[in-house]
Formats: C-alpha cells, structure tokens, sequence
C-alpha cells in the first residue's frame, strides 16, 4: 500500500484561507443596519487608543491559536485608519468591500452595559441617514482590538427606534453574547512616510 505524501503547510495556509473566506461569507446575509444611533448626540470623548493606523482581518474564532497561520501575500487586509476631532470619529478604511476600494466612515460612541458602540454612518452621497451600523470594540492587547458587529436579526421585530428603545431592547436581550457578531481582529500600524 503506498502512501500519498502531505504538504501540511500549503495543506494549512488554504485551510486557514478558506476559513477566513467562509467566515467573510457568512456575515454578509445577517443585516447590521439600524434605524437610529444608541445616543442622538455624541456624549462620549473618543477613545485615544482608537487613534492612528491599523491592519486588519477576519477573525477566526473556529481554528485554535496554535493552528492561526500569519496572513500571506494573497490574503486580504482591511486598513483603517481613525481620527477623532469634537467628539466624532473619522475613519478611512481601505480594501473592506474590495482590494483597492477606499471609503470614509464617521461616527462617535456609546456606552451599552459594560462594552462601547460605534455609532458608524459612511459618508458618501449614496449614504441613507436611516441606516447605522453599531460596532462593538474591545482592546486584546495595547496594540490589538477585535471589532464585533451588532447583528440586528436576534431582535428583529422589537423597538428598535427611537435611540432609547434601542437600546432598551439591545440591553434586555438575552443572551447578549448572540448580538455581536466577531468582524476584524487588527494590529496597530505604522505609517510609511510616503516623501
């Protein structure tokens, strides 16, 4: 009996691909929209850890840490890059829909319980006021941060407007671990001087 030979490693890295593909997959029937922010009006300062530039990717909550493959050279990475001024962020993200697309998000934060809501709207002329995508962020590390999307489905059919019922419905489902969605896990990044 002969026995076919293994590459593990290319065997992995597609392993790791698909998974990172699967999971981009997978979000992208569940709706993220809402009809309001958490807050009418930003009340909290921006968080000074947001600030500057960072490299992301999909999380990949499925695959053990000892079995996480480092991106390649054909895996796609998310730039972004926040700013914060009067209390509202500005984020320019680079590469989230496709490669080279570059787009402009704004927006400010909210407290829901114990985690912090990025009321984000992009800013564009095709942009529906009516529709806010709320971002959970959490710091693994001082230079890594896990953004979670607060998924819209598990209170499908609740008070989802206006601000305060929003959040009324968002604190009181249980269980909240069902509400955010894992997105991007980044590293923060250093900016090439471009002169």
């Amino acid at each position: 009996m002969k026995m076919k030979q293994v590459d593990w490693a290319s065997t992995l890295g597609r392993t790791a691909w698909v998974l990172v593909v699967a999971l981009a997959l997978l979000s992208l029937p569940a709706c993220y929209d809402f009809p309001v922010p958490l807050d009418p009006e930003p009340k909290l300062t921006p968080d000074a850890r947001l600030l500057g530039a960072w490299l992301c990717l999909p999380p990949e909550p499925t695959v053990p840490a000892d079995l996480r493959v480092k991106a390649g050279e054909d895996d796609r990475l998310v730039a972004l890059k926040f700013d914060a001024a009067n209390l509202r962020y500005r984020i320019r993200v680079v590469g989230l829909d496709k490669p080279d697309e570059e787009g402009l998000w704004g927006g400010y934060a909210s407290e829901l319980g114990e985690r912090t809501i990025l009321n984000l709207r992009p800013i564009s002329d095709e942009a529906k006021p009516d529709e806010v995508t709320l971002v959970s962020y959490r710091l693994l590390a001082p230079d890594v941060v896990q953004f979670d999307l607060v998924d819209e489905e598990p209170v499908k059919g609740k008070p989802l407007s206006p601000s305060a019922e929003l959040r009324k419905t968002l604190l009181s489902h249980r269980p909240q671990a069902e509400l955010f969605k894992p997105f991007m896990v980044c590293v923060r990044a250093k900016i090439e001087d471009p002169s």
